[in-house]
């Protein structure tokens, strides 16, 4: 399965190349070209003007380019050995209420504390305004 990954690989980056090319080379401004967005598409789509070679090559090359890549991407996740970051997050979440419990202990535990220490900063506080006042 190795070098499948890399052919199609390959394949995407040639094409990804050719296209780019084939795309600067067309007349955006004519002949049903792709940079046409508004009238010379839907005019080569209905058959108002004939499509170019370029046009044609642009299509076939965005084809491949899609299968390829798309072909590249399902060998590579199956290969992985290692788990996408999903399966990473989801696998340190508690699976059962008493986990959940368990892991959140320690954090009840911290907040409860520093609820202790800012009460008493604010008695603090207090009796010391009390004392500045008097």
């Amino acid at each position: 399965m190795g070098t499948i990954s890399v052919i199609l690989a390959i394949v995407s980056v040639i094409t990804a190349l050719l296209l780019t090319i084939v795309i600067l080379i067309q007349n955006p401004k004519g002949q049903g070209g792709i940079g046409a967005i508004s009238g010379g598409v839907s005019e080569a789509m209905f058959g108002a003007s004939a499509p170019s070679a370029l046009v044609k090559i642009t299509v076939v090359l965005a084809f491949i380019f899609l299968i390829s890549t798309l072909f590249y991407a399902a060998i590579v996740g199956h290969q992985r050995e290692s788990k996408s970051l999903g399966e990473s997050i989801t696998a340190g979440i508690a699976t059962t209420p008493t986990d959940a419990i368990d892991a959140a202990e320690p954090v009840v535990e911290a907040a409860a504390e520093a609820t202790e220490n800012a009460a008493e900063a604010v008695k603090d506080a207090a009796e010391a305004a009390q004392g500045a006042a008097e």
